[in-house]
């Protein structure tokens, strides 16, 4: 297994798979038991998402973390091209522009009509601005997080 190999594997068992099912507590109380997998679900592919949305900035600017990006779509979509492979490649395509809309506003930084969108995609109607509030700045954090963990990395 080459470095770059090794530190996608890491990063994504560390942002994806390790917290898979989890996180967000405080801002997902009120979705019903119904809708737990879903929101779930939707969770660890923003966090595919967001991964690969921070790896394709940083290889921009440091081109040895190209092949970390390169590892990284084949723990997301496989390490062959496959239909599944191909159909999720348009699911994170969404979430990665959609996470763009809350990480990188165009004009007016607009957390709440965000939030509020990302819940009413799993059929959760979210109304609570605490919440709303809670659920946006967490997703900036994780993103913080990844870009710090990926920004201290050395690549050969």
């Amino acid at each position: 297994m080459t470095e770059a190999e090794e530190v996608a594997k890491s990063l994504y068992e560390t942002f994806v798979q390790e917290r898979s099912g989890e996180g967000f507590p405080e801002e997902s109380g009120s979705v019903t038991r119904e809708l737990r997998p879903k929101f779930y679900e939707r969770v660890d592919l923003y966090r595919e998402a967001l991964l690969l949305l921070a790896l394709i900035t940083e290889s921009k600017s440091r081109t040895e973390f190209k092949q970390v990006l390169q590892s990284c779509e084949g723990c997301v979509f496989g390490s062959t091209p496959t239909d599944a492979g191909i159909q999720k490649l348009d699911v994170i395509r969404a979430a990665m522009a959609d996470l763009t809309r809350l990480l990188k506003p165009p004009g007016r930084p607009r957390e709440f009509t965000w939030a509020m969108e990302w819940f009413r995609a799993i059929g959760h109607t979210e109304t609570n601005p605490v919440c709303l509030a809670l659920f946006a700045h967490t997703w900036m954090d994780e993103f913080l997080a990844v870009v710090k963990t990926i920004k201290e990395l050395q690549v050969a």
